[in-house]
């Protein structure tokens, strides 16, 4: 009888952590992508990544003149976020911007303030969606391979292979969630076994 218990409800507890581990990993890539913010002559380039507990934006943007008018002098960088609510971010400092944040976004836009912490945002200057990576894999080959040393002489700079840190970060997160869903996973059926004795 026991055997037969066990039978059943592994099983189904181990697709129900299928299912969690699947959507948990789905979810925390929602707002990484890069930033292109554009309008003119201005424009703001960066990108935002998932670092386990919160997204890291970070960027710079060209062609911001200070001040903006006579009273507007700071620039903020505002999100929009999946429910539709607009949420600051940031302050742009002398063109950049670094900030860890917590919540999911589609789409950025800058404004130029009076202050560095308005409750809403003012006149929007240029604006962008959010272009979410289409393949960590291909990121990381393209980040990663070395580009050919052109310049001469004593003082050359060797070429330098550099790391994708999404995919150093997904593979961590991967690894973290699946370590504690199989602890839970045994947790639950020594549980149940124990609970029928």
């Amino acid at each position: 009888m026991i055997l037969n218990c066990i039978k059943v409800k592994i099983p189904v507890v181990f697709l129900i952590l299928t299912l969690l581990f699947h959507f948990s990993v789905n979810s925390v890539t929602a707002s990484d992508g890069r930033i292109v913010l554009k309008n003119g002559n201005i424009s703001c380039e960066g990108i935002s990544v998932w670092q386990g507990t919160s997204y890291q934006v970070t960027g710079k943007c060209f062609g911001l003149i200070y001040p903006y008018d006579e009273q507007l002098d700071t620039y903020v960088l505002w999100a929009r976020l999946e429910n539709g609510e607009i949420e600051r971010i940031t302050e742009i400092d002398r063109g950049i911007f670094d900030k860890s944040i917590t919540y999911k976004f589609n789409s950025l836009f800058v404004t130029p303030e009076t202050n560095s912490s308005p409750r809403q945002a003012g006149k929007i200057i240029m604006s962008g969606d959010l272009q979410k990576f289409s393949n960590t894999q291909d990121t990381a080959e393209t980040l990663s391979t070395p580009q050919p040393n052109t310049s001469k002489g004593l003082f050359a700079t060797p070429p330098v292979a550099k790391v994708d840190p999404l995919s150093i970060g997904k593979k961590i997160t991967t690894a973290t969630i699946t370590g504690i869903l199989l602890i839970l996973g045994i947790m639950v059926a020594v549980f149940l076994v124990m609970r029928k004795r």
